[in-house]
């Protein structure tokens, strides 16, 4: 009963009281949570596109890393709403101006980056390039080893995107020698391995992008969410075209008999790749 729960919601959040305790200030966490939740699992954009930026209001009276933490899941929590990149990116635009305005830089910081990355899916390249160079200038400033990493990881899917591999190829190895100095996230090991092989592909060097996406595979097959769940599919389909490029079907075969592969990725793209391999075992144009 969604309607029931929103109203019920709206009523706690807009609760006149004279005092704000801290209890009062977790339940208006609570609810500005479980609205955003509750927006994202009935697929409501308008409501989510004018929540969000609304949700500030209450958000002047939290910590300043409790204001970072609630805004930055209300957003990701928008990601889940399909055909909403217009709205995000909108939202995303009205919270780095209240970042802006409270002064607050670290939250202006990562959602610029976020901003950077709508536009990347949205293929607005030219607004993403000029909001990373923007950003690289800054966290070089503040020698943000952390940030530099995910900018030069995204500046590189850009430039690969328009094929300006050479620059690609140069934000690839920024990000990689950011990443050397400090502990990075499996997510983001994983990311800066797929980009590598598939900026090996480019050239041509199937082994090297294989030994690659062996790695990226390994790691968002160990983190186990949603979404490296997809993810973990699209690096098998290159890890096999590799080996299919090499003239490898022995061990095409041997990647689809393994136990992984049989037991959780099972797709159409993977089928696919299955098809071309036999296709071209038996030199079948048909």
């Amino acid at each position: 009963q969604y309607t029931d729960a929103e109203n019920i919601y709206l009523n706690l959040l807009n609760k006149d009281e004279s005092s704000v305790t801290d209890s009062r200030k977790n339940e208006q966490e609570a609810c500005l949570l479980e609205l955003g939740s509750l927006y994202a699992t009935t697929h409501e954009k308008t409501k989510l596109r004018e929540f969000i930026p609304h949700s500030t209001e209450y958000m002047l009276q939290f910590a300043k890393s409790k204001t970072a933490k609630v805004l930055k899941t209300l957003i990701e929590k928008f990601g889940e709403v399909p055909d909403s990149l217009d709205d995000q990116i909108y939202v995303c635009q009205k919270s780095i101006e209240f970042a802006k305005k409270e002064k607050r830089q670290f939250l202006k910081h990562s959602l610029s980056i976020k901003l950077a990355t709508l536009y990347y899916q949205k293929t607005q390249y030219k607004d993403s390039l000029d909001l990373i160079n923007s950003l690289l200038k800054e966290f070089k400033k503040l020698d943000d080893k952390p940030s530099l990493v995910d900018v030069h990881l995204l500046e590189a899917k850009v430039y690969h995107k328009l094929r300006n591999l050479t620059k690609a190829k140069g934000a690839s190895t920024a990000s990689r020698t950011a990443a050397n100095s400090i502990y990075c996230p499996t997510a983001t090991v994983a990311e800066l391995d797929l980009m590598s092989g598939i900026l090996h592909c480019e050239d041509r060097d199937y082994k090297t992008a294989y030994s690659y996406f062996f790695e990226s595979f390994e790691n968002f097959h160990h983190l186990s969410t949603h979404n490296s769940y997809g993810k973990a599919c699209r690096v098998l389909k290159y890890m096999l075209l590799s080996k299919i490029m090499l003239n490898l079907i022995s061990d095409v075969n041997n990647i689809l008999n393994a136990k992984y592969t049989k037991e959780t990725y099972q797709s159409r793209d993977i089928d696919a790749m299955s098809a071309v391999a036999e296709a071209y075992n038996s030199r079948s144009l048909l």
